[in-house]
C-alpha cells in the first residue's frame, strides 16, 4: 500500500491531540478555541487586506475579527435565509463594519437549491440550525427545499483581484467545501490561510473527506498546521501558505506549547528530502537558461571564446536612470532605508516588493507581496551595503527570487560596493585554461559543462552575475545520491547545519564532522546533541597529522582558515588518510575555506582505494583559483569518476564539484 504524503501530514496533525483534554467536552471546545484564537492572531503576519467567513451564521469569527484588526475588508457569507434573518438585525452585527449578506458560494453563478433538512436520523431539526446545506445529505431524510441566490469567490473578488489584494478564507459550509474551492480557482493564488471545517466520514453527497481536502490544499501549495478535536469524526484545520511558514513560527511556538512547535517546524522546515525538493519546484532547470547549446567538447581557445560568448550575464550589476517601469525588489526590514534611498537620489520612490508586508508602515508607496511577482516584470534588486552576500541582504533575496522561478534581473551597483571580489578580475594563464578545457570535457552532462564555463567566465569578468544558480539543494546532487548506510567525512561544519542535515539522511550510517574551531565546535554540539549518528571532532583536516595555525580573525567564524605561518595559535589536524585507515568511507564533504587541496592530497590513498563520492567547494582562492586547481589535482581520477558541478548562491561561493564512481 502507497502511503501519500497528505496521509502522513493528517497523521502529525493527530498527535497535536496531547496538547489537550480531549476526555471532556469543555476540553474538546478549548481545542476549537485555541486555533480560532492563532487563525486569527496570524492575519496581522500575512499580506492579507481582505478576510471572508463562509457559512456564518451570527458571524463570530468575522466580527472578531474586525474587531481586532479594523482595518481588514471582512465578509460574512450565510445561505439559510432563517439563520440570516435572524442576525442580520442583531446589535453586534448593525454596529459592526462587517459585510453581512444572504449568499450561497459555489462553484457557478446563479441560483441553487438549498436543503432544510426537516429531520436527521429521525429527529426533528430546527430550520435556523447550522446543519443545512446546498448539498443533499446521504441519508434519506425529508427536506424543504428553497432556492437562494450563489456566486463564485472568483466572481465576487474580481475587482479586488485586479488589484493584487491578499485573502484568507474561513470555511463551515456543511460540506460544501470542495464547490466553494473549485469556484476559487483565480482566487487562491492570492489566499494565504484557510480555516476549515473537515470531516473524515462525509455526511453529503460531492462532499469531500479529509484526505481529499488535504491532498487539494497541498497541490495548492497549502500545508496543515493546526487542528482542533471538536468531535471524533468533525474537526477543524488550519492550512497555511507554505511560503509563509517561517513568517508565523514565532507566533506558533508563543500559542502553543514547545512540543507542538517542534512538530510544526518537523512538517515545515526537517523533512530531509521532501521539502527540501519542494522548495525548488519552481526554480528553473539550468540548461534552459541558455538560448544556443554549448558545444559537447572544446580543444582550441578560439572555441573556448565562442563558448563564453553563448553564457547570458543572469544578475547584471546595472545603475538605474529613472525607476519608471522597474520594480525594486528589497528586504521588508529596510524599507525605511530603501524608500529614503530612492527619494534622495530620484526624487520619488518606485514600485516596491517585498517578503513580508508586516513592516511596512510608510503611506504613499506602491508595495506589493513578493509571491506576486513573475519574470516578465523588469526586475531590480536593491538592499544595504555587506562585505558577503550572507552578510547583507543579497542572500536572501537573491534566493527568495530563485525559488520563485526568476534568474534574470539586475542590481543596483551601491548595493555591492563592498562585497568581496566586486569586480575583480582573474585572468587565467594558458596552462589554466588547458586545464579548464580538460576538465570541461569530461564533465558528465550540460547543466555541469555551462556551470563550470559560467564561473570561470565570472572569475576572468569580476562579475559573478553570469553563473546559474542549481535547482536542487546544495550537497544533493540527484546523480550523486547520499545513502541511508554510508559513512561521511565531512570537512567544515560551521554551525552543524549540514551535518544535521547528512544525519537525517544517512540515518543507517554515520558522519565524521570536522570542526577547529572552538565555538564552532561547542555550538555544533549543541545543535547535534541529540544526533547520535553524528561524531563530531574538533581537529582540522590536512594533508598529514599535525599542529597547524588557525586563522579566526576573520569576518565571521564561518571563514576561519588554516595558515600555516601562524606558530602560535595552533589547532591539531589529521588526514583522511591517517584518520580514516582500515574504516570504510563512502562520501568526502569538504568547505574548509581553501584547505580543500591539500585535504585532499591527504586523502589521496582513500580516494584511490575506496571511491568515496566526493562533495567539494571549488570557489575558494586564498591558496590560488581552486575552480582551476582542484580539477587539475583530481586529473588521475577523470576515468574513474562521473564529475558534475553546481552553483547554489548568486555570488562566487558555493559552487560545489561532485563526483561518483563510475
Amino acid at each position: 500500500m502507497t502511503i501519500a504524503y497528505s496521509d502522513i501530514l493528517l497523521l502529525q496533525m493527530q498527535q497535536q491531540a496531547m496538547l489537550f483534554d480531549l476526555s471532556s467536552m469543555q476540553g474538546r471546545q478549548w481545542s476549537t478555541q485555541r486555533i480560532t484564537d492563532f487563525f486569527i492572531n496570524i492575519q496581522h503576519l500575512l499580506p492579507v487586506q481582505t478576510i471572508m467567513e463562509i457559512g456564518a451564521h451570527e458571524a463570530s469569527f468575522s466580527l472578531s475579527v474586525k474587531k481586532k484588526f479594523p482595518q481588514f475588508n471582512v465578509f460574512a457569507y450565510e445561505a439559510n435565509p432563517y439563520v440570516y434573518e435572524k442576525y442580520v438585525n442583531t446589535p453586534a452585527i448593525q454596529n459592526s463594519a462587517i459585510h453581512y449578506e444572504h449568499l450561497a458560494v459555489s462553484n457557478y453563478d446563479g441560483d441553487v437549491t438549498f436543503h432544510i433538512s426537516n429531520t436527521i436520523q429521525a429527529k426533528q431539526e430546527a430550520k435556523d440550525s447550522k446543519r443545512h446545506s446546498i448539498l443533499e445529505r446521504k441519508t434519506n431524510d425529508s427536506t424543504t427545499d428553497i432556492t437562494v441566490k450563489c456566486n463564485t469567490l472568483d466572481t465576487l473578488f474580481k475587482n479586488e483581484l485586479s488589484h493584487n489584494q491578499g485573502f484568507s478564507l474561513w470555511i463551515d459550509a456543511e460540506g460544501a467545501t470542495s464547490l466553494i474551492l473549485e469556484g476559487a480557482k483565480n482566487l487562491l493564488p492570492h489566499v494565504y490561510s484557510v480555516f476549515v471545517e473537515v470531516e473524515s466520514q462525509t455526511k453529503f453527497k460531492q462532499q469531500w473527506n479529509e484526505k481529499e481536502l488535504c491532498d487539494f490544499m497541498l497541490e495548492n501549495d497549502f500545508l496543515p498546521i493546526a487542528r482542533d478535536f471538536a468531535f471524533r469524526h468533525q474537526y477543524n484545520m488550519i492550512f497555511v501558505k507554505k511560503d509563509y511558514i517561517n513568517t508565523i513560527e514565532f507566533l506558533y511556538q508563543n500559542h502553543f506549547s514547545n512540543t507542538l512547535s517542534a512538530k510544526i517546524r518537523f512538517i515545515a522546515k526537517q523533512t530531509p528530502l521532501s521539502l527540501l525538493k519542494a522548495k525548488y519546484i519552481k526554480a528553473p532547470a539550468v540548461e534552459t537558461l541558455l538560448s544556443e547549446p554549448l558545444p559537447e567538447k572544446i580543444s582550441t581557445i578560439e572555441e573556448l571564446e565562442q563558448a563564453y560568448s553563448l553564457i547570458p550575464e543572469l544578475r547584471e550589476v546595472k545603475e538605474l536612470t529613472s525607476v519608471d517601469d522597474v520594480v525594486v525588489v528589497c528586504n521588508d526590514k529596510e524599507l525605511d532605508f530603501t524608500i529614503n534611498w530612492y527619494k534622495e537620489k530620484f526624487g520619488k520612490v518606485p514600485t516596491l516588493y517585498v517578503k513580508d508586508l508586516s513592516y511596512h508602515t510608510c503611506t504613499n508607496v506602491q508595495l506589493y507581496d513578493l509571491n506576486q511577482i513573475d519574470n516578465s516584470m523588469n526586475i531590480h534588486l536593491f538592499f544595504k551595503q555587506g562585505k558577503g552576500p550572507s552578510l547583507s541582504s543579497f542572500a536572501y533575496l537573491a534566493m527568495s527570487l530563485h525559488y520563485k522561478g526568476v534568474s534574470k534581473y539586475s542590481i543596483e551597483p551601491y548595493s555591492l560596493e563592498q562585497m568581496y571580489c566586486n569586480n575583480k578580475q582573474t585572468p587565467f594563464t594558458q596552462e589554466e585554461n588547458q586545464t579548464l578545457m580538460s576538465f570541461y570535457n569530461i564533465l558528465a552532462d550540460i547543466p555541469s559543462k555551462y556551470t563550470f564555463l559560467a564561473a570561470c567566465k565570472a572569475r576572468q569578468s569580476g562579475r559573478p552575475g553570469f553563473i546559474p544558480m542549481t535547482n536542487f539543494e546544495q550537497y544533493l546532487h540527484p546523480e550523486v545520491p547520499l545513502l541511508s548506510a554510508d559513512i561521511m567525512c565531512e570537512g567544515g561544519v560551521d554551525n552543524g547545519y549540514t551535518t544535521e542535515l547528512f544525519s537525517q539522511i544517512q540515518k543507517d550510517g554515520l558522519v565524521y564532522a570536522f570542526e577547529p574551531v572552538m565555538e564552532n565546535y561547542e555550538k555544533s554540539q549543541k545543535k547535534l546533541s541529540n544526533t547520535p549518528n553524528a561524531l563530531l571532532i574538533q581537529k582540522a583536516l590536512w594533508s598529514k597529522t599535525c599542529k597547524i595555525g588557525l586563522n579566526t580573525n576573520t569576518l565571521s567564524l564561518s571563514g576561519a582558515h588554516i595558515n600555516v605561518n601562524d606558530t602560535e595559535n595552533l589547532c591539531d589536524a589529521v588526514s583522511i588518510d591517517d584518520f580514516f585507515a582500515g574504516k570504510k568511507l563512502d562520501i568526502i564533504k569538504l568547505d574548509v575555506e581553501g584547505a580543500e587541496i591539500p585535504v585532499l592530497e591527504g586523502a589521496s590513498n582513500t580516494i584511490n582505494q575506496q571511491k568515496p563520492k566526493l562533495l567539494l567547494s571549488i570557489y575558494h582562492r586564498r591558496n590560488g583559483l581552486d575552480l582551476i586547481n582542484i580539477p587539475k589535482l583530481l586529473a588521475p581520477f577523470y576515468n574513474d569518476y562521473q564529475f558534475y558541478v553546481a552553483h547554489h548562491r548568486p555570488w562566487y561561493n558555493e559552487t560545489i564539484l561532485y563526483a561518483i564512481a563510475k
